[in-house]
């Protein structure tokens, strides 16, 4: 019983109850010494455990044999003590009261009067719910961190799936860029050579283009010449990159493929100094090219065997509903062209 007891004032001794620990170790030690040594007060073991009691409750040293009836008393005054102190003691030390009682068992609950046996259930009751609310909360607090270490684990595993992705997407795009480079690469070492071989090209262009505009019906004849001729300036120019002058001969090249397909009237003069008359010329892709003066009094068209103009009024009405067709002055509608015969291809 004594080792018990001993076990128990070490835990009595913990911080937060210094203020109360040598009054709760003196009746611990008294109760402990009246329970296990009252057969025998005078034995070493009783007069200690009365020494205690004396100095818990102020009365001098008690010598070697002290007859029950005064232990009795004695420990009545010290429980009476404990009960008068007990809002004080019971927040600081109720836990390490109650472990005494049961650490002492029925034996200690035995020995006490029925208002002290109240006290310590009361205590060991408060040490229990105690230590459940700490227990609870304990499990709370783990419960909490366990959830919050599972949230951050899934963050984790959806973060590294998403890392996963965009480096592998990344990657992708490298091995792409690394192709192009290589493709740049290769280019620019044949750049040279490749220029050296468009330049000759684009000359043969233009002379090409030249020498249709002259074979050609004679529409805008001023405006197509000009075009050519601003095509051959470039051609010479060095301040002009290789592929703007390429861009400048497919834009050439465009307009006159587009004046095959298309229906158009302008104004123009016909004939050369003081004979050149103001006409209306009426164009029909490449197959036709008529004209009819502001007056009305002449008409005539393009002879391509011939080269030249030729006059003939009967085709006044025809021609001048087609300029009306063409000028969208009038519905699309079937028109009466001269045409020149179709010649075998040399």
């Amino acid at each position: 019983m004594w080792k018990s007891s001993k076990v128990i004032l070490t835990h009595a001794q913990s911080p937060g109850i210094v203020a109360a620990g040598r009054e709760v170790r003196l009746c611990i030690e008294t109760c402990s010494s009246f329970i296990s040594q009252v057969d025998d007060p005078g034995s070493m073991g009783g007069w200690v455990g009365l020494a205690a009691l004396s100095a818990a409750t102020g009365d001098a040293p008690v010598p070697n044999t002290v007859p029950p009836s005064q232990i009795s008393r004695g420990c009545e005054r010290v429980m009476k003590r404990i009960r008068s102190r007990t809002p004080t003691i019971l927040a600081w030390a109720a836990p390490t009261l109650a472990s005494v009682v049961l650490a002492f068992g029925s034996p200690a609950l035995g020995a006490l009067n029925p208002p002290d046996k109240i006290d310590a259930l009361l205590l060991a009751q408060a040490a229990s719910d105690s230590a459940a609310q700490a227990s609870q909360k304990t499990v709370e607090t783990l419960d909490d961190r366990s959830q919050d270490i599972a949230q951050k684990y899934r963050r984790v595993i959806e973060n590294t799936k998403s890392i996963q992705d965009y480096t592998e997407h990344l990657r992708k795009q490298v091995v792409s860029q690394r192709e192009e480079i290589a493709s740049i690469q290769s280019q620019l070492a044949s750049i040279e050579s490749t220029s050296r071989d468009v330049f000759p090209l684009m000359q043969r262009m233009v002379d090409a283009l030249d020498q249709f505009v002259q074979l050609d019906v004679p529409y805008l004849i001023q405006e197509r010449k000009k075009r050519v001729q601003g095509l051959k300036d470039v051609m010479d120019r060095a301040d002009v990159t290789v592929s703007e002058k390429y861009r400048r001969i497919l834009e050439a090249y465009q307009i006159e493929m587009e004046a095959g397909r298309t229906l158009e009237a302008y104004d123009g003069l016909i004939g050369e100094g003081d004979t050149a008359k103001a006409v209306s010329f009426l164009r029909a892709g490449r197959v036709a090219l008529a004209y009819q003066t502001t007056d009305g009094n002449e008409t005539g068209y393009w002879d391509k065997s011939q080269n030249q103009w030729v006059v003939d009024d009967d085709y006044a009405h025809d021609i001048e509903i087609a300029l009306r067709i063409a000028r969208k002055m009038k519905a699309p509608d079937l028109m009466h062209l001269p045409l020149p015969a179709p010649m075998e291809a040399k």
